[in-house]
Formats: structure tokens, C-alpha cells, sequence
């Protein structure tokens, strides 16, 4: 994918990245120039549904901090944007440092034609190395900006739109054996056929939540089980050896990527099971979780394993218009650019705000 909207997406070592060439607009629809005249960002918490959400080595959240980002322009065009990362420990990303970055980056974008998203990201590049989690709001808010002067869906601008839907999984948070197989069958009856279970914890435990959870399925299930890179090389060797014989599949399993490499039953795992991918990012609410779609619904079929409606896990909205699941499935919106319409009372007041 391009690397707009890309960084938004980048959230694992294991994911990979391919190119769309697009037709860029540098002009609106009456052929007059657009630029960046001003920057706001807000902060929202996302409170979870289910209360706490916990993965490896121990680390949980109970409210996600949400960066909303929105871009206006001299046309009176309008995009935003938003990020939403795990924690501070789950990545190198946290909530307080896309603020803080944003507060560096918005400065050099004004003045800018938002359309141009490579001179945008080139931009960006240049004025901060690193962080793409800081620059992937602004850069979906271009897609946005974008999409709303071509009156195109970003989908539609990201190589077209594959199928009606396409299928969601359901992250299954990390607890004892049997209440994870549970929840699991819970979820089942809210449409969702494939899941992923947070282990990467004690390998026993580990063990007995995959082999729990493998006896709930039903014919078409498909499960995943989940590490977040909290197992050792020997630990992911033997939970891998000890499910074998169940229909599961293994991901992100150690730290670092030569780790992952030396656990040869999971190299071959992994060669066995070919190359589609999961669309999703690290958390987030409607705006996220409507970039997630189009990104999605713009991936062929055959390579789509499957995305994530995190607007479901939360209990605040903040965007009329997103996408939303329906048994189990969802499909990004059609209206142009994201196809939302954030809402501004649940926003407040920014926490950023810069304009010429």
C-alpha cells in the first residue's frame, strides 16, 4: 500500500506492504489550487466495552486515548484523521507522543496542497525522522481531503472496492482458560467466525487457552493465537509443538524478527499458510476504525484474512457515518473521501490548534 494510509496500518513486524499507483488531484472540483490553512487535534477516551483488555507479559488498558486530527483548507474542504495506540508498551507509539509530535509537524504542513499526499509524507519525512504513528492522522486526513475532491471513497482511490464486505475477526482478551472459550462462543452469536486469542503469557497457560478455545469452534471457525511477541524462541516452540494437531494459526510470536526466524516449526507454519494478511491498526474508535474499511475493502478478496471493527469494543462514538458490523462482516462507506462526519459535542475542545 502507499505509505499514506500505510503507517496508519504498520502496526506489527509481521505485516507487509505493496504499492497502488493512483491518479493524484492537485486542484478541487472548480480547478483552483488547495491549501492547508489550519490544524486542530483533539483528545477523546474510548472506554472499553467489556471494561479491560489484556495481552502479553502482563499489560492491560481500561480506556484507549483517541488524537483526533482534522485539516482545513482555503476551499472549505475538511478532512480528519485520528490515531489511537495500545498502550505506551505495546509499541514504540504512545498517546502523549502524538500530541507532542503533531504540535512539531502541523507548522510545516500549512500552506501545503493536501491532494499531493507524496509531497505531504515527503514533507513530513523532512521535518521529523521516525514516528510514523505522529504523521498517520494528518496523512489519512489528506486521504480524506482527498477523497471529497475527487468525490471518490478512499477505497475507490486505493484500487477499487473488492466484494459487498468483507469478514471481521474478534480479539478475544487474555484470562483463564475457560473464560476466554467462552467469550469466544459469546462473540459467536454476534456474527464473528474467526478469532484471536491475546496469549503470549506462561507457556502451560498458553497451551490450555488454545486447546480451550480449539474445542468451542464450530465448522468454519477460524482461530489465531496471538503472542504479541511475549515468547521466548523455546516457549514459542513448544506451544507450537504441543497444538500441532489443532487448526490454529501463530502470530507474532517473539520479540524480534531473527527470534521468529530460528523457531523453524513457525517458519514452516507460516510458508504453509501462503500470505494473506490482516487489515488492522493498533486500537481506535469510528475514525479508525472507517480508514480501516476502506483500506480493506480495497484488498482483493483472496488476500484479505480478515480487519477489525474496533468501534465495537469501545462505548464512546465519535463519528457519525462510520462503518459497522453486521454478522460478523462490515464494508466501508461510499460517500466520498472517509465518508464520516466526526462529532464535534463528544470532540470538545481541541488541544491543538494551528492556522495561518
Amino acid at each position: 500500500m502507499l505509505r499514506s494510509l500505510s503507517n496508519h496500518f504498520r502496526s506489527k513486524a509481521s505485516e507487509a506492504t505493496t504499492c497502488v499507483p493512483i491518479r493524484r488531484a492537485s486542484t478541487n472540483s472548480a480547478g483552483q489550487e488547495i491549501k492547508i490553512t489550519r490544524i486542530t487535534a483533539f483528545q477523546v477516551d474510548l472506554p472499553l466495552v467489556e471494561g479491560r483488555y489484556a495481552w502479553s507479559g502482563g499489560k492491560s488498558v481500561d480506556v484507549f486515548d483517541s488524537t483526533v486530527v482534522r485539516i482545513e483548507t482555503d476551499k472549505g474542504v475538511t478532512g480528519w484523521g485520528a490515531n489511537c495506540p495500545l498502550g505506551p508498551a505495546y509499541l514504540p507509539a504512545y498517546a502523549a507522543g502524538t500530541r507532542a509530535g503533531l504540535k512539531e509537524l502541523a507548522p510545516c504542513l500549512l500552506g501545503e496542497n493536501p491532494t499531493q499526499l507524496g509531497k505531504i509524507n515527503q514533507v513530513m519525512d523532512s521535518a521529523m525522522r521516525g514516528h510514523p504513528y505522529v504523521k498517520s492522522p494528518l496523512d489519512i486526513a489528506c486521504w480524506d481531503i482527498l477523497g471529497k475532491v475527487a468525490g471518490m471513497p478512499v477505497c475507490e482511490l486505493l484500487g477499487g472496492r473488492f466484494g459487498e464486505d468483507f469478514a471481521l475477526y474478534r480479539a478475544i482478551s487474555q484470562a483463564a482458560p475457560g473464560e476466554m472459550a467462552e467469550n469466544i462462543a459469546g462473540y459467536r452469536e454476534e456474527g464473528y467466525r474467526k478469532f484471536q486469542l491475546k496469549v503470549g503469557g506462561v507457556a502451560d497457560v498458553d497451551i490450555e487457552r488454545i486447546k480451550a478455545c480449539a474445542e468451542v469452534l464450530q465448522p468454519g471457525d477460524l482461530l489465531m493465537a496471538d503472542a504479541n511477541t511475549g515468547w521466548l524462541m523455546h516457549d514459542a516452540v513448544r506451544v507450537v509443538n504441543a497444538v500441532k494437531g489443532l487448526d490454529v494459526y501463530i502470530e507474532q510470536p517473539c520479540d524480534t524478527y531473527e527470534e521468529n526466524l530460528s523457531a523453524r516449526q513457525i517458519r514452516d507454519l507460516c510458508v504453509s499458510l501462503g500470505i494473506a494478511m490482516n487489515i488492522e491498526d493498533t486500537w481506535g474508535g469510528d475514525i479508525e476504525t472507517a480508514a480501516i474499511s476502506h483500506l480493506a475493502h480495497s484488498t482483493p478478496t483472496q488476500f484479505l484474512f480478515a480487519a477489525t471493527d474496533f468501534n465495537s469494543y469501545v462505548t464512546v462514538s465519535t463519528a457519525d457515518g462510520a462503518p459497522r458490523r453486521f454478522n460478523g462482516r462490515m464494508a466501508a462507506p461510499k460517500a466520498p473521501g472517509l465518508g464520516i462526519q466526526p462529532r464535534l459535542d463528544v470532540l470538545g475542545e481541541p488541544v491543538l490548534d494551528v492556522g495561518v
